[in-house]
């Protein structure tokens, strides 16, 4: 049985999640990258966009775009699933996963990539609402966040 997290856990939890789908990310982008070559994130429309606004680019995918991916995305399938089967947390991860891999339709690796990332969040979802349950929202919404950060920085620094 996980022993219930305690204040400074939850930091470290926070730095490991982070260091874990960075890392994770990475990957995934190399292997588009440097096998695939799918140039996914090379649409135009997206640079386009980021380049004339910038600001709102950063509002979206740092705040609004986690906390509604988080909240449809996790939290609402999540808990619908657990509410009709509180013993369903592998099923709920996996359909959490599968639904928000398949709204990133770039092409079939991003979504595959999606998948993955969806995994992880749903993961992290059910492991922080079973050990501190009023924030496992909140603390999916600062990894998702950050991940968006880092992505972003990278998209302003190699365009």
């Amino acid at each position: 049985m996980i022993k219930k997290l305690k204040e400074k856990s939850i930091y470290s939890l926070f730095f490991m999640a982070i260091i874990s789908h960075t890392t994770l990310s990475l990957v995934l982008n190399f292997i588009d990258y440097y096998l695939i070559k799918s140039d996914a994130f090379n649409d135009d429309i997206f640079k386009d966009f980021m380049n004339e606004n910038l600001i709102i680019y950063i509002l979206l995918t740092l705040f609004l775009v986690p906390l509604l991916e988080t909240l449809i995305f996790q939290t609402i399938v999540i808990e619908i699933i657990l509410k009709i089967n509180n013993k369903a947390s592998i099923l709920s991860i996996i359909i959490s996963a599968f639904i928000f891999g398949l709204i990133h339709n770039y092409n079939a690796y991003y979504q595959f990539s999606a998948f993955l990332i969806g995994l992880f969040y749903a993961w992290i979802y059910l492991f922080i609402k079973k050990n501190k349950k009023e924030s496992a929202f909140l603390f999916l919404v600062l990894i998702h966040s950050t991940n968006n950060l880092i992505a972003t920085l990278f998209d302003i620094i190699n365009p």
